[in-house]
């Protein structure tokens, strides 16, 4: 059974059932630490939010505000562990994401920018015309 726990403006089922459970690749600790990776989660997976506790070990909750959530486990000097329900399989966006941002460099939270056009809006890195980009929604 998955830890669960209510959040701010979100309320986990406290006895959620996971529909699938495994290892999760990454060490957790970058989810609590690095801003660059958290504002390019946010950038590629816009309606993902990612709420993280530390303790012995560490733990991040996923959430994609409709019926998907995972929940990311790792004990101290352990590997994490993912536990995950609904239709989308949050913790594999989330590593799939993650391995885009290494791809891209690993770029830091001041390496970012922000194009809006009449057209269109995106979030570039490095370099505008020539950088990795990850379009967003127009408002």
């Amino acid at each position: 059974m998955a830890p669960t726990r209510a959040g701010a403006g979100t309320r986990f089922a406290a006895m959620a059932r996971p529909e699938a459970e495994g290892p999760f690749p990454r060490s957790l600790l970058p989810l609590r630490a690095d801003s660059g990776l958290l504002f390019a989660l946010r950038a590629m997976l816009p309606g993902v939010r990612i709420t993280t506790e530390a303790g012995e070990g560490i733990t991040a909750w996923l959430h994609d505000g409709r019926s998907s959530w995972a929940t990311l486990v790792a004990a101290p000097d352990e590997r994490a562990v993912a536990y995950q329900g609904g239709p989308r399989r949050l913790a594999d966006e989330v590593d799939q994401a993650w391995q885009r941002w290494q791809s891209a460099g690993a770029p830091g939270l001041y390496d970012f920018g922000m194009t809006r056009t009449p057209y269109e809006q995106y979030i570039w890195s490095g370099d505008k015309d020539t950088g990795p980009r990850w379009e967003t929604a127009l408002r």
